[in-house]
């Protein structure tokens, strides 16, 4: 049977640290009460969701057929995205299909030029001591200069310079670049943040985040604060905590 990609949040990832620094009660309700959120609230990260799943498929089938493996190992993007939509929700299932679609036709020919690496790789570190993992949903590496790019797919409503500006202070994006230099150090060219806007007629665009070099240096001290708030707050009843 084919594989179904995971392309879920890691389980020790930025997403669950970052949402406790926003909201401790925030954190509880997405995080701890499984059924807070509303499904209205979830439909942006549920398209998002769908997105990803097609994105890495696309990816993993391509990397198959540059180097003469069965495709076959993963479900067609059509059908990856299908299955995953009893999880997300088939509502979203025809715009976020037809968004992967033509984000594989604008990329045709660029992608030519880069080898796919890896697909939704799970890295992980610790740090001060804590536990830090993230899922980078795409390695590729420029077939002309040997660097190796690390990208996050980021589907998002509306695609302008407050889109790209959001993401610059992001915890998930600072660590792309540290995972990127500790495991490919002088090869690595960057991150990039793959926007796919979906709303059609969609657009596409590979952004490096602007350069934040404090947030950097205080990232780890950050993931440190974090995560022992989360631990600070272990057996409280989660519908009660600190709003």
């Amino acid at each position: 049977m084919p594989t179904l990609i995971e392309t879920g949040q890691s389980e020790r990832g930025w997403s669950r640290l970052e949402a406790v620094l926003r909201c401790p009660q925030y954190f509880a309700y997405n995080y701890l009460i499984v059924d807070a959120p509303s499904a209205a609230s979830r439909a942006p990260l549920n398209r998002g969701s769908l997105v990803h799943v097609g994105l890495a498929h696309l990816y993993a089938r391509a990397k198959c057929f540059a180097e003469g493996t069965d495709p076959d190992e993963f479900y067609d993007v059509p059908t990856a995205m299908l299955l995953a939509a009893q999880r997300y929700g088939k509502e979203h299932l025809e715009l976020t299909l037809a968004a992967v679609t033509a984000y594989a036709e604008h990329y045709r020919e660029t992608d030519k030029s880069y080898d796919v690496l890896d697909v939704e790789k799970l890295v992980e570190a610790t740090v001060r001591g804590h536990r830090f993992t993230k899922r980078v949903d795409l390695i590729l590496r420029n077939k002309r200069t040997g660097r190796v790019s690390l990208l996050d797919h980021k589907g998002t409503s509306r695609l302008d310079k407050g889109t790209e500006r959001r993401y610059r202070l992001s915890g998930g994006v600072l660590s792309m670049h540290w995972f990127g230099e500790a495991l490919y150090g002088e090869e690595f060219e960057g991150s990039f943040l793959n926007f796919i806007e979906l709303d059609d007629p969609f657009r596409f665009k590979r952004v490096s985040p602007a350069p934040a070099p404090a947030a950097l240096v205080e990232l780890p001290q950050t993931i440190a604060d974090a995560d022992e708030r989360i631990a600070s707050l272990s057996g409280r009843d989660p519908w009660h905590y600190p709003r």
